[in-house]
């Protein structure tokens, strides 16, 4: 078994022979050994994370002796921790966050990091109610905004138990994130909203959706499910 002093040494030697070594830093405070980083690519799915293929991926060693020399919080090791990542020798920074419970081992954790990298290709439109009312030929209706979210989806395996009447063969399930807000607002499920989905105009039923648990998604808004019909098909 590894102590701490063999293990930096091992980890010094590979970052000499130019391993995938990256910066890392939480809370400010960067890390004093760059911890080995493989990285995954983007595409990836994993059927416990709903929208894998919207993520780059590393699979990172972070030593356990990073928490004791820099004073790190437990929660900085734990599922959801945000941390920042630099690619270019401390020349930029960008957000990461770990996307599953790391593995504990004697001299490192194993951790699966993660960067939300889409751009919102949907945009719904809908209303959103008041609380003042208005007689409408005779009949009291409440006053309404129009408002809209943005999401990034894409095209999945439609669900066998997905009963949606009236919708054409030709519409399109999809899941995604909501990028702004990235709480999912309050809208009528399974009704017809004015839509686009890259540019093309058409109509979004929004589907019931069960959030993940905290830290799962960190770093993403809401997860969004739904169908896209067509205008005119």
């Amino acid at each position: 078994m590894f102590t701490a002093a063999e293990y930096k040494s091992t980890v010094q030697d590979r970052i000499s022979f130019g391993g995938n070594f990256r910066k890392f830093r939480y809370a400010g405070t960067e890390l004093s050994l760059m911890p080995n980083a493989d990285s995954l690519g983007s595409g990836s799915r994993d059927l416990q994370e709903a929208q894998g293929l919207f993520f780059e991926q590393w699979r990172v060693w972070l030593g356990v002796f990073e928490k004791t020399e820099h004073s790190l919080p437990d929660a900085a090791f734990k599922l959801g921790a945000n941390w920042e990542i630099s690619e270019d020798d401390g020349a930029s920074w960008f957000g990461a966050f770990i996307l599953k419970p790391p593995i504990r081992q004697p001299q490192w954790y194993e951790c699966i990091f993660a960067r939300f990298l889409a751009g919102a290709n949907l945009t719904v439109s809908y209303s959103v109610g008041q609380d003042t009312y208005s007689t409408v030929e005779g009949n009291r209706v409440e006053d309404t905004v129009p408002a809209q979210f943005t999401a990034i989806v894409g095209q999945q395996q439609r669900p066998t138990d997905l009963s949606l009447p009236g919708t054409p063969a030709s519409s399109i399930y999809l899941e995604g994130y909501h990028i702004e807000p990235k709480v999912a607002p309050a809208v009528n499920k399974q009704q017809k909203l004015a839509a686009t989905l890259n540019g093309v105009a058409g109509e979004f039923i929004v589907l019931p959706t069960v959030q993940p648990s905290a830290g799962q998604n960190a770093g993403t808004g809401d997860v969004v499910k739904g169908v896209f019909l067509v205008k005119g098909v």
